[in-house]
């Protein structure tokens, strides 16, 4: 497992390494600004404009490893289906340049309420990444599996989780009340709405059954840009608690926990 913080503008690259950080995620449009990152995100909206531009080359060349799809705001069906041929196009150019791409779960918003859109829940992003795959004619694309996406959905975590087994190659770790997408510390809130939602200790457990390579990756913006400069140091050593915790924890359970074969 390797695990690290997605940049973000609101703590320097020197703050997060002092604290003994990775920075292993990066936004496309924060990118190459912030420094050589494993895993690039970019949304399904700007995706078809950036391969027009060559921003596959741009990411080849400064050693990006992974492609992540960001599906926040994808609505239906239909702009699946227009994603899913997009992704097909690009197919050749992904793999010539060596990138592995991820989609990733989301939600969509309207008139204020969020709901779970087309790729909101495990179960059809399974389905998705199914027909990706069998279009494409080899196992090409994975999942980027986002644990505050599937918060401000209420969803039984680990349960979508394992409906896309080891095609997890991507975690985003943060925390959401329910309501919004905050972006927050792991363990921020234990509950929402008087209901017991802490299943860190779940999620542990179950990315201690996936393959090793999994990129956990924090991705806390929220608590940096809402927090006094004066405790961004202290949050990015907490961070680094909770990465240290995870690491050690998960390599004990490896070694006593069988091994899920999960389709």
């Amino acid at each position: 497992m390797r695990t690290g913080l997605q940049y973000n503008i609101h703590v320097t690259k020197n703050e997060i390494r002092n604290a003994g950080i990775d920075i292993l995620g990066a936004e496309y449009e924060e990118y190459p600004f912030a420094g050589s990152a494993a895993v690039v995100r970019i949304s399904h909206s700007r995706l078809e404009q950036a391969v027009l531009d060559g921003a596959l080359d741009d990411l080849s060349l400064c050693g990006a490893e992974v492609l992540v799809i960001e599906t926040i705001g994808l609505k239906d069906a239909r702009e699946a289906e227009d994603l899913l041929k997009l992704l097909i196009r690009c197919a050749p150019g992904f793999k010539d340049r060596g990138l592995a791409v991820c989609i990733e779960n989301g939600y969509a918003e309207e008139a204020g309420k969020i709901y779970r859109g087309a790729l909101g829940d495990g179960t059809a992003l399974a389905a998705f990444l199914g027909s990706l795959n069998e279009k494409a004619g080899e196992e090409m694309f994975g999942a980027a599996f986002n644990v505050g996406c599937a918060r401000l959905l209420r969803l039984q975590i680990t349960e979508h989780m394992k409906a896309l087994g080891k095609k997890i190659r991507v975690l985003y770790l943060s925390d959401n009340d329910g309501r919004y997408d905050l972006r927050q510390m792991p363990y921020t809130f234990t509950t929402v709405h008087s209901t017991n939602c802490a299943q860190w200790e779940e999620i542990l457990e179950y990315v201690s059954s996936l393959p090793e390579e999994i990129f956990v990756i924090g991705d806390i913006r929220g608590t940096f840009a809402s927090s006094p400069a004066e405790l961004k140091g202290s949050f990015l050593d907490l961070f680094a608690a909770v990465l240290e915790e995870w690491n050690s924890s998960t390599k004990d359970r490896q070694i006593t926990l069988p091994i899920e074969d999960v389709k």
